[in-house]
């Protein structure tokens, strides 16, 4: 009979144990904003700091041992945050806006530079691979530009 009744207060116990355990949920509308905005004001900082103190002194590793610190902190800082409170969603798309727009604003900020800066007398003259299609065949080649 006593272990009939420790077999079932077991089985009570796993059962209970096996009920998921329910999520932390937010309150509609909670705002953590300003968790996310002290985290890349620190980023921010940690970087600032780095390029001005380590180029007055000249010592690269100053300003990598505080550029690193604050890039992995605006990298990771807002996704942590994020799925800290339970936005796995959220998490992931601060990433991809902080992996992607730094990109795209430089690929953009790139080829504007690239075609406004003027281009050196000597650069035109050198030969550039080229390649023509046409029905008859394939032709590959120099190009100069005059």
């Amino acid at each position: 009979m006593k272990a009939m009744q420790v077999a079932a207060l077991a089985m009570c116990t796993v059962a209970r144990a096996a009920q998921a355990a329910p999520e932390p949920v937010q309150p509609e509308g909670a705002w953590y904003g300003y968790q996310t905005l002290a985290s890349d004001a620190a980023a921010f900082a940690l970087i600032t700091t780095g390029m001005l103190v380590g180029g007055n002194v000249d010592s690269a590793a100053l300003a990598l041992g505080l550029g690193i610190p604050g890039g992995a902190l605006y990298f990771g800082g807002g996704p942590l945050i994020h799925a800290g409170h339970g936005d796995g969603p959220g998490a992931w798309s601060s990433l991809l806006r902080r992996v992607l727009i730094p990109l795209s604003v430089g690929g953009v900020g790139a080829g504007i530079g690239a075609l406004t800066a003027p281009v050196p007398k000597r650069a035109r003259e050198v030969p550039v691979p080229a390649l023509a299609i046409s029905r008859n065949g394939v032709a590959l080649g120099l190009q100069l530009v005059f």
